[in-house]
């Protein structure tokens, strides 16, 4: 009974902030409503399902980070298969496609092209990877001292006490104005209970 509850919270730590949205039109630039569409996570198998709307647009969420493979299916169309498309935390991607006409049974396989800049959303963020973090030394151990990593980032006061968590303001916002999320699950009231408040 213990392991189910452990697994259970172990579940819900991760954030499924994340979504897939665009647009879907045949090769006169046409919309395409009604097309079903299905966003399979490569690595745990779920799946999530959605239908283009009037305008020939979806989004699919909640999604947590994660490899994706986006399924078109349309009658009158050949099913189009993306793979390979990458979702971060807190990422919103644009993936539009066009189909082309042909039997629902045919398949059309697309190469991911995973937009540079996220058009979906205005917030600002920074994502730090495990590559970028391996061997680098961390003041008092602090995954928050990672911020400086942030171009937009102005450290505040650097931290003092136990704690030793940065005070910092991200693109010309408020101190602790933040979210936090470490390995895909919000930890803001913890950072937030453990900075002094001034």
């Amino acid at each position: 009974m213990l392991h189910l509850l452990l697994s259970s919270i172990a579940l819900l730590a991760q954030s499924a902030s994340s979504s897939i949205g665009g647009r879907v039109t045949d090769a006169s630039n046409a919309v395409v409503p009604a097309a079903a569409i299905r966003v399979v996570n490569e690595e745990t198998g779920a799946a999530s399902t959605s239908v283009t709307n009037e305008a020939g647009l979806f989004r699919v969420t909640p999604l947590i980070p994660g490899t994706y493979r986006v399924e078109i299916e349309a009658n009158g169309f050949r099913k189009t298969v993306q793979r390979g498309v990458v979702l971060q935390v807190s990422q919103s991607l644009q993936s539009d496609q066009t189909l082309t006409v042909g039997s629902i049974t045919e398949t059309l396989a697309v190469s991911a092209r995973t937009p540079v800049v996220d058009t979906q959303s205005s917030h600002v963020s920074q994502l730090v990877e495990r590559s970028m973090i391996e061997g680098m030394p961390l003041p008092n151990r602090s995954a928050a001292a990672l911020i400086v990593l942030s171009p937009a980032a102005t450290i505040i006061n650097p931290g003092s006490g136990g704690e030793n968590l940065p005070i910092f303001s991200v693109g010309g916002g408020r101190a602790r104005n933040q979210q936090f999320s470490l390995d895909g699950g919000n930890v803001t009231n913890i950072t937030g209970l453990a900075v002094p408040q001034n």
